[in-house]
């Protein structure tokens, strides 16, 4: 069993950013508009922003407030 994070995701951003709040809880800005690939976008940024493989990151579905869940592996 991995390492769950919750991600809140908002897109069509004027700009790209990610933030931590602690307790594995994170806002990620995205200048795209969610459609079939926001999986995928979202993974490879937090790829990117916390240093694990892609393959890594798998997706848990969402809360009840929408939030994206996420587990690193």
């Amino acid at each position: 069993m991995g390492l769950k994070i919750l991600v809140k995701v908002v897109f069509n951003s004027s700009k790209e950013s990610w933030e931590s709040f602690g307790n594995n809880r994170y806002l990620l800005k995205l200048q795209y508009p969610e459609d079939s690939g926001a999986k995928a976008v979202i993974s490879a940024f937090i790829s990117r922003q916390i240093g694990v493989p892609a393959s890594k990151i798998s997706y848990l579905g969402h809360d009840p407030r929408k939030n994206w869940l996420f587990e690193i592996l």
